[in-house]
């Protein structure tokens, strides 16, 4: 079967640039080329940066909620205990739970996001890492940088729409219309098929329980869990490639589900029969799984460093690791 027309091909940048009101997603999630980088989730591929865009200030430790929140380009996070710098002058607040002109997305104390009583979709389809929901009166969280608010309303972003009589839209499909509404629940298409109820999942390559049919970049798939390791939602690593979301890609602005996928964020990458690929953004001048030991600090992980060890942060310091880098990239000794 031919590629759905549209479906991510790892290498486009088209959904989160429409932001609610016009912000661009390049101002969202900062970063040196203007790309956000959380395009798989919307359809938009993941192949994109997660560097700092100098035209926002440096995140600071006391901001309290998640860093994907600061400085997105798009909405004012309050209650966050630092003003988050898309709040503009005068507007916005930073008290837990505080509310005041200005503010898109209040934060309790936990620096969890408050649903507001003009949110008029599923209660849990709010801030539920479910994909970005549209036309819910109220700004979804999980829309990071983008989606859009009123009944009706369409961008590239949005995984579910919705109209004024709440009942859902088409977003942006990608694989053909005539399996809307067959009984059938495809998932990869870029954006919800009804006929999963809400419980399939719309990334190219993903797989989820519901899927009856399953689509990736190529056109369709076996509709399969994929072959990562077993720990990998709990392992605090951004995984990629897995066919099934991981938390830990939501802080660094990625959902890369189809195997052998890759994007800078991505701590480790698999191919479909689970082998370790080398993620895109490794830093280092020693070649990643060359067998010369556990190269920590390299943006991505190591395939030499033993399950469970090393780290790609620079600066970092793990188990295993038998080289390490600064944040400037200089060899620094792995000793605590």
């Amino acid at each position: 079967m031919p590629a759905p027309p549209g479906v991510g091909d790892g290498n486009r940048d088209a959904g989160l640039d429409a932001g609610d009101g016009g912000g661009d997603a390049a101002d969202a999630a900062p970063d040196a080329d203007d790309d956000f980088g959380f395009e798989e989730l919307g359809v938009p591929d993941a192949a994109a940066d997660s560097g700092t865009d100098s035209r926002v200030p440096d995140r600071p430790d006391e901001f309290a909620c998640g860093e994907e929140r600061w400085g997105d380009g798009a909405h004012c996070d309050c209650g966050c205990l630092v003003q988050d710098p898309d709040c503009d002058d005068g507007e916005g607040c930073t008290d837990a739970s505080c509310q005041a002109a200005g503010c898109d997305v209040r934060h309790d104390e936990s620096g969890a996001a408050i649903r507001p009583a003009s949110y008029t979709c599923d209660e849990a389809t709010f801030d539920s890492l479910d994909g970005c929901d549209c036309g819910c009166g109220a700004i979804d969280p999980d829309c990071i940088g983008d989606g859009c608010t009123e009944p009706g309303c369409k961008q590239d972003a949005c995984q579910r729409c919705r109209d004024d009589e709440g009942e859902a839209l088409v977003c942006t499909f990608a694989c053909d219309e005539a399996l809307l509404g067959d009984g059938t629940c495809d998932c990869g298409c870029g954006a919800a098929d009804p006929d999963c109820s809400d419980l399939g999942c719309p990334e190219p390559g993903c797989f989820q329980d519901m899927c009856e049919r399953c689509y990736g970049s190529e056109g369709e798939l076996d509709c399969q869990r994929g072959n990562c390791p077993s720990d990998f939602k709990t392992n605090d690593l951004c995984d990629c490639g897995c066919r099934e979301r991981d938390p830990d890609c939501i802080a660094s602005g990625q959902v890369c589900l189809e195997p052998s996928c890759s994007a800078s964020g991505c701590a480790q990458c698999f191919d479909d029969a689970g082998a370790q690929l080398i993620c895109e953004g490794w830093a280092c001048a020693e070649e990643p799984g060359a067998g010369d030991g556990c190269n920590c600090g390299c943006g991505t992980a190591d395939p030499d460093c033993a399950a469970g060890d090393g780290c790609s942060e620079p600066g970092c310091l793990a188990n295993g690791c038998t080289s390490c880098r600064t944040e400037d990239g200089a060899p620094m000794s792995c000793m605590p």
